[in-house]
């Protein structure tokens, strides 16, 4: 079943259901891939520009579905922007790279639980990616 993202593989795979046929499981998994935005944030190796965006080395990119929505000084200021794509979620999984500690990623996910509304699961994972502070995986009810 091909996707995008890490996120919407693991939507897909969690989907999958042992006992069903095939045709029952790639409609899940495809149902389930489909539910998922999946937002980022890694850092600029270089000065550049983008569309709408001067991006200097070290600044801090958060993506959405890979395209840039924010530029940031911080992995964390990043979150806080690509936050309010999040309100409507049912879902966040938020999981943490090699360079961010425990302590920040629960921080930035208190920050997304302010923002979604009170029935919105978050969970935090340590990943330990180098490149991406943070993938996160936002699914819509």
């Amino acid at each position: 079943l091909p996707t995008e993202t890490v996120p919407e593989g693991l939507a897909a795979m969690i989907a999958y259901n042992p006992d069903g046929t095939e045709k029952e499981n790639i409609d899940a998994m495809k149902a389930a891939a489909g539910r998922v935005t999946t937002m980022s944030v890694t850092y600029a190796v270089r000065d550049t520009k983008v569309g709408r965006f001067r991006i200097a080395k070290g600044q801090f990119l958060g993506l959405v579905e890979n395209t840039i929505a924010c530029v940031a000084n911080s992995a964390e200021a990043c979150m806080q922007q690509l936050s309010r794509g999040m309100v409507d979620a049912a879902f966040v999984t938020l999981i943490y790279g090699g360079n961010v500690t425990e302590e920040q990623a629960n921080k930035v996910a208190e920050h997304i639980g302010s923002k979604t509304s009170g029935a919105c699961e978050i969970s935090v994972m340590p990943g330990g990616q180098p490149i991406y502070d943070y993938l996160v995986w936002v699914e819509q009810a």
